[in-house]
């Protein structure tokens, strides 16, 4: 009898958030659960989701789960009066509330605006909105909630999208494709991509300005913007960023620190990606570009791929996996940035090292969104005061040998890199003798604060040494991140733009750190990858 005590009372309390399931799941604990229902609450102000939960519930929910420490089962600390508030008997059985209980749904809402595509356009291409709508409804609408690693991991969340097709206000095509004309006239060109023909190069956010323009006015739902802007042949187009043309790879798609993303299906899109075997590879039908389809058929043959491209931007940018599910919130964030240097003397800041103001800018734009305070600090300590340091470096250096074709044969070279399996295990053992050398004391509470140690090997070689001939930073096992800087100049990589081939900067690491430190910290995958229940 008391168990089915229990069980009705946590169907009572699960009624008011209309959760339906289809799927079963291993059981779940009252924490586990409680924190699935918390995302849930939180989740409208943070991704445009809409659940089903008074405004009243969801503070008190709010408010009863930052009163209970965390690792304390949340529904043990429930009273009798907040169980009988939140009570309310609907008639499941108990196989359909344990069922509910696996599965929490949330609505997101998605608008995709087309600005150009009532014949105002490109190719005076016409595409009704209520023809994309159709498509998008025939969707399998609903995407797994899933943690990467270190092996695929379910979630309770369920997310479900509901998409509002419209055409965008009509001043926003001419107004668009009047800043691509003014940037064709004036800005530059470049053959480093395209060796066959001139690439002009269009600013992000020459167009960026106008589309965030109308996005002000929109009701903060996640919207994607499909561009069709009037033709501006012969001249081919793409969008960069300013400075430097061969410091980033030019393309068509652009995403917003703001709840939207804009895509130009005119612009020229060249091969970006790594090499064969690397993650993210995009070519030049892996999107729709408007030049690749035939006249009579255009709108019947583009609109499928549109709604493939409204879709992947789902699964990349609104709702995309999790790298690990071992998140724990906490109202402070410490990052200690501790540098490991081959050097006689501590070295000034800068120079590539990571910006400690700017990283902690970049972080806190995060967490105050929920709530939470971060503090980014740096140590230095000498190799000559170091012994761990220096061992944990030698024990995880290697070797190998390649060899490349010449006019008289064949060159042999010998390249160095750190063994990143090698390196966890040092690193591991003697983690908090490093710390401690570093001055970081872990008898003091921290105030309460979670630290998340960068342990950055900081060395004066004019040699490129990479995490496994690859990385700059990397995520350890034991939730640890790792860096490697050197004083090299940069090199290639296997990162390819068409025909050009991207280098790397060694002795600037800042941008690895920080997508290092996001992966640990909040959970963010890498953008090139995704889930689906069919290939995993």
């Amino acid at each position: 009898m008391q168990q089915q005590h229990e069980q009705t009372s946590l169907k009572r309390q699960l009624e008011p958030l209309h959760v339906r399931s289809r799927h079963r799941w291993p059981a779940i604990t009252g924490a586990r659960l409680v924190a699935a229902l918390l995302v849930c609450l939180l989740l409208p102000s943070a991704l445009g989701a809409h659940v089903q939960v008074s405004r009243s519930m969801r503070e008190q929910m709010r408010r009863f789960v930052s009163k209970v420490p965390l690792g304390i089962d949340y529904l043990g600390q429930l009273t009798d009066s907040q169980r009988t508030a939140w009570s309310h008997d609907i008639g499941y059985t108990i196989n359909q509330t344990l069922q509910a209980l696996t599965e929490v749904k949330v609505e997101i809402i998605v608008n995709v605006k087309l600005v150009g595509f009532g014949g105002d356009g490109n190719e005076a291409l016409h595409i009704a909105d209520h023809d994309l709508q159709l498509y998008l409804r025939t969707l399998h609408n609903q995407l797994d909630t899933v943690a990467l690693h270190p092996s695929p991991e379910h979630m309770l969340i369920k997310p479900e999208f509901i998409f509002r097709v419209m055409p965008a206000y009509y001043e926003l095509a001419p107004r668009v494709a009047a800043a691509i004309n003014q940037a064709i006239n004036t800005g530059q060109t470049t053959n480093a991509f395209t060796p066959d023909y001139q690439l002009h190069l269009v600013p992000y956010h020459e167009v960026d300005k106008i589309i965030d323009e109308d996005f002000s006015h929109s009701d903060g739902s996640y919207t994607i913007y499909l561009l069709n802007p009037p033709a501006h042949a012969p001249y081919a187009y793409t969008y960069n960023e300013q400075g430097n043309a061969t410091d980033s790879c030019p393309g068509s798609l652009y995403v917003s620190s703001k709840r939207y993303a804009w895509f130009d299906i005119s612009a020229n899109l060249t091969f970006y990606g790594p090499g064969p075997g690397g993650k993210g590879q995009v070519f030049a039908h892996s999107t729709p570009i408007l030049q690749h389809y035939k006249q009579d058929s255009m709108a019947q043959a583009v609109l499928p791929d549109l709604v493939a491209l409204v879709w992947s931007a789902c699964q990349h940018l609104i709702w995309p996996p999790l790298h690990h599910s071992k998140l724990s919130y906490n109202k402070n964030l410490e990052i200690h940035i501790v540098y490991m240097v081959d050097a006689l003397q501590r070295p000034r800041p800068g120079n590539g090292r990571v910006d400690v103001a700017e990283l902690q800018a970049q972080l806190s734009s995060i967490g105050q969104r929920i709530g939470q305070s971060v503090s980014v600090m740096e140590h230095f300590v000498l190799f000559a005061e170091c012994d761990h340091c220096v061992t944990a470096y030698a024990g995880a250096l290697k070797a190998r040998t390649s060899r490349s074709a010449e006019t008289k044969g064949f060159k042999l070279s010998v390249s160095h890199y750190l063994d990143l399996t090698e390196l966890e295990r040092w690193l591991t053992e003697w983690r908090d003798a490093l710390l401690s050398t570093a001055g970081i004391n872990w008898d003091t509470d921290h105030g309460g604060a979670a630290v998340l140690p960068v342990f950055v090997f900081d060395m004066p070689s004019t040699e490129p040494v990479l995490l496994d001939g690859l990385l700059q930073a990397a995520v350890l096992g034991q939730g640890d991140v790792v860096a490697v800087r050197t004083a090299a100049e940069p090199f290639p990589t296997f990162f390819g733009c068409f025909d050009y081939q991207m280098r790397i900067n060694p002795r600037n690491i800042h941008r690895a750190v920080l997508g290092a430190v996001l992966q640990q910290a909040y959970g963010v995958s890498d953008t090139a990858i995704s889930w689906s229940q069919a290939t995993g």
